[in-house]
């Protein structure tokens, strides 16, 4: 499995993996923004891209 094929694994329904979710306004979502374009950051395979992480909409990683 190529990192594109297991990354949609986590953006699926969790009773559906390959059911992939979309992100709506107003949705509570669990979101990773990164430093760089995701092509790089999977490239790269390093923490250090992550900029911020959310889960069930609340951050979990520290402010910069």
């Amino acid at each position: 499995m190529d990192r594109c094929a297991a990354l949609d694994l986590f953006a699926g329904e969790p009773q559906r993996p390959s059911l992939v979710r979309r992100l709506m306004v107003g949705a509570v979502a669990d979101l990773c923004l990164l430093h760089v374009p995701l092509k790089e950051a999977l490239d790269l395979m390093s923490a250090d891209v992550v900029r911020a992480t959310f889960v069930g909409g609340r951050r979990i990683t520290p402010p910069e």
